[in-house]
Formats: structure tokens, C-alpha cells, sequence
């Protein structure tokens, strides 16, 4: 009699091809261990392909590595050689784990600069790697979507234009049910994600993890992670911001075939009046996006940057200690949600005392020097108000440039 196979192929979360066959099924948790001290890094260098392996190396430094978990990914490390970085050269793919650690890879990217410099008293090997979320900069579309199209579309071309990001059914979804159209022809495959992003909703954001796996997500609505002040956490920093609040948003889209017009959409804000209104507070300039000529299209930009833009910001910088044995990551469905709990009685004196808990909040940014945590985490998933500019200008600039070029 045939004996029936069980197992996992190909798990969800395999690093470079984890296969299992046979036995009980794998059971996958996104969870990740934090050493309480500063691990050595290894550095793994593949060719290009991101498979082939080269080498292995030891890396002096203890850089700390930061990511921009909503809407970016992981910033360029500078890397510390013991050794002249002999058989390696630009374009090779590096991955870091930590030695002794739980084998998980903790940044990935490219190999875009070798530096040696040779002084009296010292000789320095260095590598410079840029994360593969830069790739979705450097690379450009050729996409026209002419009729609904689902956001996740979107969000899978763009990622699927670059050379090392990819996406699959857990880190974008099969299908949203949110349409929108556009002609996005020579645009950087960045900007596609953002007006993804922008026709999906305020809760809406991307990242491109330390594997290159691209996630297009609503925040999500529960914490994953819970830190308790005293024993995970002393010092933090919160605030909440109406400085670059804005309640009238102007969005000028194209001109529709059959017509001699540009149309347009507003955003007016409950805000602007009431007895707790802040008046009107405009967005200038106006947002122009010539290339989207429909006009559901066109309300739904406008309606998620007012969404976005027209509500207080809520952010918390806490620096998590080392005694907190759990690595905050963005690598998850719906992001790292995170709650935070303070004393009732605090033990400083202050003018008001709080307590209990608070959030879940998304986590928008992460340091991680090896043994202390700093994240920062807010109600939307903006990283700072350069973020919010940084969409704005993006909707404006780059699809102003792509209605000037060649289609």
C-alpha cells in the first residue's frame, strides 16, 4: 500500500531553497531571536545570481543596521575587512548572520564599492553594499494599465522589474479588490509602488526585506510585539503633531480621451471646521499626476492622501534593551505591530501621570547595533513627515517627467 506524503516544499520563509519531505508539515513562526550581546557579523558572498556562493568572510566592524520599514527598506552598510577583499567584485551579492546566532540572515544587498586606504598608521578593506530596496529607484517600469487593475498587480510588476526583489503570495496578496489605472511608462518602479500605495489607502505600505522579499500590505490591526517599560525598555520619546497637517488637497490628473479638459479631484476635511477644527490648511502646490486620465482613479489618490495627511501624527522612539530577547522586524504580514506599556506612577516627578498600554502602532523605523534596539513607531505607516514630502513630490515630479517622455 502507498504511503501518503506529508510535509513542506519549499516552505513560506525558506532561506535559499529549505526543502522537507516527508514528516509532519513545517510550522513556520516569523518570530526571530536577539542575542543579549553584540554577535561578529559572517558575511556570505554570492555571485550575482544571489545563489551561487563565492565565500565566506569575517567582518571586523559592528556597523548598526537600519531599515525604513514602511514604505523603504534597509539604508547602505560600510563594511570592515580583516583582509583584502581578494576573489569578490562589485555586483556580488552580500547576505550578513550573526555568529552564534540563530542563523537567520539580518541584511542583504550588492556589492557597489570596495574601498582600500592605506595611512601610517593603519591599512582599511572595506566593502560598500547597497540593499536591494534601491533597485526599485534605479529601475524603470513600461507599464500602462488601461483598464482596473488590482493594486497587487501593481505592486508585483514594480518588484518584478529590479533584479533582486521579488514578492509571493503571503507578502502581496493574490488580489485586494482595489482598482486603479494609469499609464506609469518610464517611471522608476518606486514610484509605482507609492501610487499603489496611494490608491490602496492611508493604511496601506511597502518594504523590501533583508532577503529582497518585497511586502505590499495594510498595517495590521493587532501587536505582535509587546514591550513593558522597566524590564524591556527606560528611555522614550513620543509626540503627537499637527504641524504639517493638510485638509484641502487639490489632485490635477490628465486629459481623458474625447475631452479638451484636465480632471481633477479635492480632498476637504471635516478638520477645516467644528469646535476642534484647525481651519484650512492647503497643500501647495497642487498635486499634478497627467498621467492618470480616470477619474475613480484620480479620487482615490486624493482621497488616501487626505487620509494620510489630514489627521494628527502619533510617533513613540523607544530604545528596547538587550534583555528583550525578540528582533523587531517589518518582515511579517502586516508589518511590526508593536504596543507599548507605561507605569502608572512613573518614577520621576511630572506634571500628569499615564500608564497602561499603548498602540498597536507600525513600526516605521529599526536600528539595531547588535545589543540595543531603537525603533520608532507611529499610527501611520509614515517614517516622518519626509516621507509624507517624499510621496507628495514623487506623485507630482515623476509623473510629470513620464507624460514628457517617449511612450
Amino acid at each position: 500500500m502507498t504511503t501518503a506524503l506529508t510535509g513542506a516544499l519549499g516552505g513560506i520563509g525558506a532561506q535559499l531553497g529549505l526543502l522537507q519531505l516527508g514528516g509532519p508539515a513545517q510550522k513556520f513562526t516569523y518570530a526571530r531571536s536577539h542575542p543579549t550581546q553584540a554577535l561578529p557579523l559572517i558575511a556570505h558572498i554570492y555571485q550575482n545570481d544571489g545563489v551561487t556562493l563565492i565565500k565566506t568572510l569575517s567582518v571586523l566592524s559592528r556597523p548598526a543596521i537600519i531599515a525604513t520599514t514602511a514604505n523603504g527598506g534597509y539604508e547602505q552598510l560600510t563594511l570592515e575587512l580583516a583582509t583584502k577583499a581578494t576573489g569578490i567584485s562589485t555586483g556580488n551579492v552580500l547576505r550578513l548572520t550573526e555568529q552564534g546566532g540563530d542563523g537567520s540572515f539580518i541584511f542583504g544587498g550588492v556589492i557597489e564599492d570596495i574601498p582600500d586606504a592605506t595611512a601610517p598608521d593603519k591599512v582599511s578593506h572595506q566593502l560598500l553594499v547597497s540593499p536591494f530596496a534601491f533597485e526599485l529607484a534605479d529601475t524603470y517600469v513600461q507599464v500602462n494599465y488601461t483598464v482596473a487593475t488590482d493594486v497587487s498587480q501593481m505592486a508585483r510588476d514594480a518588484f518584478a522589474a529590479t533584479a533582486h526583489c521579488s514578492c509571493d503570495q503571503i507578502s502581496v496578496p493574490a488580489a485586494t479588490g482595489i482598482t486603479g489605472m494609469g499609464d506609469f511608462r518610464n517611471m522608476p518602479a518606486q514610484n509605482l509602488l507609492d501610487n499603489a500605495r496611494g490608491i490602496a489607502g492611508a493604511n496601506w505600505y511597502w518594504f523590501v526585506d533583508e532577503l529582497g522579499r518585497g511586502w505590499f500590505q495594510p498595517m495590521g490591526s493587532g501587536a505582535i510585539y509587546t514591550l513593558m517599560q522597566g524590564p524591556d525598555y527606560q528611555e522614550q520619546t513620543t509626540s503627537r503633531s499637527i504641524q504639517q497637517q493638510k485638509n484641502d488637497i487639490l489632485v490635477i490628473g490628465g486629459i481623458p480621451s474625447g475631452s479638451a479638459v484636465q480632471i481633477t479631484s479635492r480632498y476637504t476635511g471635516a478638520s477645516q471646521s467644528g469646535v476642534n477644527g484647525i481651519g484650512v490648511r492647503s497643500l501647495n502646490p497642487p498635486i499634478q499626476v497627467p498621467g492618470v486620465v480616470d477619474q475613480a482613479t484620480l479620487d482615490a489618490i486624493a482621497a488616501s492622501l487626505g487620509a494620510v495627511l489630514d489627521q494628527p501624527w502619533n510617533r513613540t522612539d523607544i530604545s528596547v534593551l538587550s534583555t528583550f530577547a525578540k528582533r523587531l522586524h517589518g518582515s511579517q504580514p502586516g508589518g511590526g505591530m508593536v504596543r507599548y506599556w507605561q507605569a502608572a506612577v512613573p518614577s520621576l516627578p511630572e506634571s500628569e501621570a499615564g500608564g497602561g498600554f499603548v498602540g498597536p502602532y507600525i513600526l516605521q523605523k529599526t536600528e539595531d547595533n547588535g545589543l540595543l534596539q531603537k525603533v520608532t513607531a507611529g499610527n501611520i505607516p509614515m517614517t516622518n513627515q519626509t516621507d509624507i514630502d517624499d510621496m507628495v513630490q514623487r506623485l507630482a515630479r515623476n509623473l510629470l517627467i513620464g507624460s514628457l517622455l517617449p511612450h
